[in-house]
């Protein structure tokens, strides 16, 4: 018995955001990327993309263009503080906030992005009540651009 199975494993296109806010998830746990993806979109709040590969994440963050950047800080070879450099050394997104997230903030973790222009540290595990509370501040609904 043969089944023919189709999926679609590339990103949606970065059109698709509409007038909804944009957020980039970048995390190399695949789990907790998909996992915070589904919970943000069920809000119909915000369009939001993952990206698991640190060295990737410039060029992620360069197409999709978010209005805000959740990001892990202990990733291998990459760390969360050498992403966030990177992208706050580009004109076109050196103003787009990023929120540090974490499932533990060491000293090391700390001293390591304390240049940069994050937000402080999220727990990782933080309740997603709260995250949806604290995005609504940082990350307005996207208006529709005028024609």
């Amino acid at each position: 018995m043969n089944r023919i199975i189709e999926a679609n494993f590339l990103p949606p296109p970065v059109e698709e955001a509409g007038d909804k806010a944009r957020i980039l998830i970048i995390d190399d746990n695949r789990d907790f990327t998909y996992s915070a993806k589904r919970a943000l979109e069920r809000t119909r709040r915000y369009s939001v993309w993952e990206e698991n590969d640190p060295a990737k994440a410039h060029q992620t963050a360069q197409r999709v263009k978010p209005d805000l950047i959740l990001l892990d800080i202990a990733m291998p070879e990459t760390d969360g503080g050498e992403v966030a450099a990177r992208i706050e050394s580009d004109p076109t997104l050196h103003r787009t906030p990023i929120v540090f997230l974490t499932g533990q903030v060491t000293k090391a973790e700390q001293d390591r992005v304390s240049g940069s222009k994050g937000i402080p540290f999220w727990p990782s595990r933080l309740a997603f009540q709260t995250w949806s509370q604290a995005l609504n501040s940082i990350c307005p609904i996207r208006r529709a651009q005028p024609s």
